[in-house]
């Protein structure tokens, strides 16, 4: 994978997170799309405007690797109905929320607390440093986050691809995924938005566009609802450690990167 595309893809927590963005109203994302932009519209602005965009080699390994994981966990596979049928409504992994040390680290600490739930205890610094990254300089790769979670987490974690505009299939999936995730093997996602303007915003984000790193810990309405931890609450004082964020707005926001779970 170019190291420019995933840098790019995690720095909410970089350049983008440092003082010109902090202008403009906050979106709240748990309930509707939010913002003055369609899904569509999103997509399409996503679409002309990514730096660096996934290629297809890439997409197709992914989306490989994520069919053989819900392979091995059946999901989608059930002849009785939907997998998530064997599952509570609702379910969520500890609490463990880890604020960014600095401007950029937004997939240390997203990487630490997803790391966190597999009851192992790895620090900012040193992920920070396997990423590559230092204080101020540099944003977390698509790859390097992978690589990490399948060292110290789980060798099962496969990363997920999401289209710029994602389907209604995309949504279901990752709802399925997400249930069986958390109350199934116990494993929280990594999630990687990209947040546009006039587009929906996690709660406490400015509306302006910003790539970022987020743990998704836990659901509701089996699977209606993620429960996220930001880690920016030292970026910005608005933002809530936990937010439950309606999960097909997520995926909206997640459109043109993905998630890892």
């Amino acid at each position: 994978m170019s190291p420019s595309t995933r840098t790019l893809a995690a720095i909410s927590c970089g350049a983008l997170l440092a003082g010109t963005l902090l202008t403009g109203p906050a979106l709240a994302s748990d309930g509707d799309a939010g913002g003055a932009l369609s899904p569509t519209d999103i997509g399409a602005l996503k679409a002309a405007t990514d730096p660096d965009p996934f290629t297809p080699r890439e997409i197709r390994a992914a989306h490989a690797g994520s069919a053989a994981k819900d392979k091995r966990l059946g999901i989608g596979t059930s002849a009785d109905g939907p997998t998530t049928l064997a599952y509570p409504s609702s379910s969520y992994l500890t609490a463990n929320h880890v604020a960014q040390a600095y401007s950029n680290y937004c997939g240390p600490a997203t990487a630490r607390m997803t790391i966190l739930h597999q009851g192992r205890s790895i620090s900012q610094a040193t992920l920070a440093s396997r990423f590559g990254i230092s204080p101020g300089s540099g944003g977390t790769s698509w790859g390097a986050m992978l690589s990490a979670l399948q060292y110290y987490a789980h060798p099962a974690y496969a990363g997920e691809f999401l289209a710029y505009s994602p389907s209604s299939g995309d949504k279901s999936t990752y709802k399925s995924r997400l249930v069986v995730d958390i109350a199934g093997t116990y494993d929280s996602i990594a999630g990687n938005v990209w947040e546009v303007p006039g587009g929906p915003h996690l709660p406490g984000h400015p509306n302006t566009e910003i790539f970022h790193w987020v743990n998704i810990r836990g659901y509701k309405e089996s699977g209606n609802y993620s429960q996220v931890q930001d880690p920016a609450t030292s970026v910005w004082s608005g933002v809530p450690a936990q937010s439950p964020v309606w999960s097909d707005t997520l995926v909206v926001m997640m459109g043109g990167r993905g998630y890892q779970w």
